[in-house]
């Protein structure tokens, strides 16, 4: 019997290296928006070692992009080369990474190549948008917290593995933060989904002091790197450490805020609308598969994972819905809908 070729699946990611590559420089520069100067404006600042001037974005994308600036002149062609590289390298991350959740490798491989190509993934490449590296790492984060989060149970694993893995975990959660403020909305669901899975076993006591440790890990994680934002910014600038100051360097002072919603939470309900429509009408025939599987056919442990992948769909659209209907630029009615704050899901629900 002829043995079937294994299809090498690795090669969809030099494909969508190239293609990238085709995409970006074989067309016309596409127009600049004000977001790319922003990005612009403090990856330079972090090049020459200044105080960043804007905390309306993130450190962690600008920090990327400010090695661009090695280049000189053709600093904005070496961003762009930037977005495709970490891009690949990032998708070779997570399809080494999906082989710990999905077993079958023709399986993986047509994940990869719906994520690789959903237009979530594959634009945006020639524009300085934080969504170069926010998407990856979405995928990446939650990879991560599916496929480790039970060595939190484990009587095989070591307690040093489990601290290193809550403090990876830790520090992922708080890179997306610090690569999009709206990911703030998902650390506390983060945490619930890392540790829950030790809640039936607290009336053991090696479970709860493990437990206990883990989590002190995780918020040191968390702690460390915004700490470092803060002190960082204050060595830099020479401002003493304040409240506002932390505000400030955090991002809390950045966006539809207090100072123009009164503290106002819950978005208006035809935002929800239109943000939940969006990834229906990018991947319509996804969704509509997973929702055709009946739900006391799954197994139980798949079943905690889907919650939080839909967890993470939901509380997106949340965010994304909040921030455009009390933003001011929308003031006046639904002027824009940006579907790339909740384009997100289309990649979540591919996995």
């Amino acid at each position: 019997m002829r043995k079937q070729k294994r299809i090498p699946y690795e090669s969809c990611i030099i494909i969508y290296f190239f293609l990238q590559l085709i995409y970006v420089y074989a067309k016309g520069t596409c127009v600049s928006v004000s977001d790319e100067y922003t990005y612009k404006q403090i990856a330079m600042d972090i090049f020459q070692g200044e105080a960043v001037s804007s905390f309306h974005y993130p450190f962690v994308y600008p920090f990327i992009l400010s090695l661009s600036f090695y280049f000189g002149d053709a600093f904005y062609n070496v961003m762009l080369f930037e977005n495709i590289l970490l891009k690949t390298i990032l998708l070779a991350v997570i399809f080494k990474m999906l082989a710990s959740v999905v077993e079958n490798r023709e399986d993986r491989g047509l994940v990869l190549t719906l994520i690789a190509f959903s237009p979530s993934y594959f634009l945006y490449s020639d524009w300085i948008m934080a969504e170069n590296l926010f998407s990856p790492l979405l995928l990446i984060t939650i990879l991560y917290y599916i496929s480790r989060r039970n060595i939190m149970i484990s009587d095989t694993i070591a307690l040093k593995n489990k601290l290193s893995s809550s403090a990876i975990a830790g520090a992922l959660a708080v890179a997306l933060f610090e690569t999009k403020y709206l990911a703030i909305i998902l650390i506390p669901l983060w945490f619930a989904f890392w540790f829950s899975c030790s809640v039936p076993l607290l009336k053991n006591k090696k479970v709860i002091k493990e437990a206990l440790l883990c989590i002190i890990c995780w918020g040191i994680s968390i702690g460390l790197v915004l700490g470092g934002v803060v002190l960082t910014y204050c060595v830099k600038s020479g401002c003493k450490i304040d409240l506002e100051i932390v505000k400030l360097s955090l991002g809390f002072s950045s966006g539809s805020g207090p100072e123009n919603t009164g503290y106002k939470m819950l978005p208006q309900m035809k935002w929800i609308i239109c943000y939940t429509a969006y990834p229906f009408l990018q991947a319509g025939i996804i969704v509509g598969e997973n929702l055709k599987i009946r739900w006391k056919d799954i197994p139980k442990s798949i079943r905690e994972n889907i919650i939080f992948l839909r967890s993470i769909s939901l509380l997106l659209i949340f965010v994304a819905a909040r921030h455009s209907s009390l933003v001011d630029y929308n003031a006046d009615g639904m002027l824009k809908l940006l579907g790339r704050y909740v384009t997100y899901i289309v990649l979540i629900e591919i996995m």
